[in-house]
C-alpha cells in the first residue's frame, strides 16, 4: 500500500521511487492515494484483452461529446459480465480503493489510442458519486491536476502502468485532471506510450436506483 501524499513550497520534484512521484507548482497538493503494481502482470494482460475483445466493434472516436477526449473508445460494462476470474481481480481492486458498502457503477472501460489525450476536466457530478478510482493498463501515463479556482497550483502525477490511483474529496471536485498525449515526467525516463486501457471505478449517487448486474463493495 503506497499513498501519495507531498507538500511543496514553489516548484519541487521528490527524490522517491516511481510508483510515489509527484511534482508539484504552488501550494499543497490534493491527497491522491496511489497504489503501484495493483494487478500482476498476468492479470494486467487478461484485463487487457477481455476490455480489447468487448470493445472490438467500436471504432476509435475523435472528439468526445464535451471536447475533453480524443483518440479513445470505451464502454460500460457491469461486474457480472466480466470472466468470473478476471470479476474477482476487480473486485479485489475496488475493495483496495475504496470502502465497504461503496455501492458501484458498471466497470468503465477507457481505451487511449498512442496518440490520443483526455483534456482537463472535472468528472460529471450528476454521473456519479465521490470517488473517481482508476487501474492503468499497458502504458504508463501523467496525469496533470490543475486546482479550478487557483492558477498556480499545479500537480503531476506519474502513473506507471497497472498501477491504481484514487481521486476523492479535494481531488474529486477541485482539481480538474487531464492526461497528455504525450507523456513527461523530470527525472524519470518513460517508455514510448502506446495504447493505454484505463479501468474506471465510480460509486453511484447516493438515492440513484441500481442498475442490472451492480456490485456493492463487500
Amino acid at each position: 500500500l503506497r499513498f501519495v501524499r507531498r507538500a511543496c513550497n514553489g516548484t519541487t520534484l521528490t527524490s522517491v521511487p516511481l510508483h510515489s512521484r509527484m511534482r508539484c507548482v504552488g501550494g499543497v497538493p490534493p491527497h491522491v492515494p496511489l497504489w503501484d503494481e495493483a494487478v500482476s502482470a498476468e492479470e494486467e494482460a487478461a484485463l487487457a484483452a477481455e476490455a480489447n475483445a468487448a470493445l472490438h466493434r467500436r471504432k476509435y472516436e475523435t472528439g468526445h461529446f464535451d471536447g475533453v477526449i480524443r483518440g479513445y473508445r470505451e464502454l460500460q460494462r457491469p461486474i457480472a459480465r466480466w470472466s468470473e476470474s478476471n470479476a474477482a481481480v476487480l473486485r479485489r481492486v475496488m475493495a483496495l480503493a475504496l470502502p465497504s458498502g461503496t455501492p458501484m457503477l458498471p466497470v468503465h472501460i477507457l481505451d487511449l489510442q498512442p496518440e490520443g489525450h483526455i483534456g482537463a476536466h472535472v468528472d460529471s457530478l450528476d454521473y456519479s458519486g465521490d470517488y473517481v478510482v482508476g487501474l492503468s493498463l499497458l502504458s504508463h501515463a501523467v496525469m496533470q491536476l490543475n486546482h479550478e479556482t487557483l492558477a498556480d497550483a499545479r500537480v503531476q502525477l506519474l502513473l506507471p502502468r497497472r498501477s491504481l490511483y484514487v481521486l476523492h474529496g479535494e481531488a474529486r471536485y477541485q482539481w480538474a485532471h487531464s492526461i497528455a498525449m504525450e507523456p513527461h515526467f523530470a527525472g524519470a525516463p518513460i517508455p514510448p506510450k502506446g495504447q493505454r486501457i484505463s479501468l474506471l471505478f465510480r460509486d453511484r449517487k447516493p438515492g440513484e436506483q441500481a442498475q442490472p448486474g451492480s456490485f456493492t463493495i463487500p
